[in-house]
């Protein structure tokens, strides 16, 4: 079954992915996954400001 997520891509600066990459590592995560965290708890904390 396909999933219905949607998909978006995002460039950074080298220096910038490298520490994206370490930290990441660090969590034992994807980076994709790192990503996903990140935006699901800013997400938590923009809902939260709105109410």
């Amino acid at each position: 079954m396909a999933t219905q997520k949607q998909r978006t891509t995002v460039s950074f600066d080298p220096s910038d992915y490298e520490e994206i990459k370490q930290w990441a590592d660090e969590e034992f995560r994807s980076v994709p996954q790192l990503i996903q965290v990140i935006v699901q708890k800013a997400l938590i904390e923009r809902r939260k400001k709105v109410k």
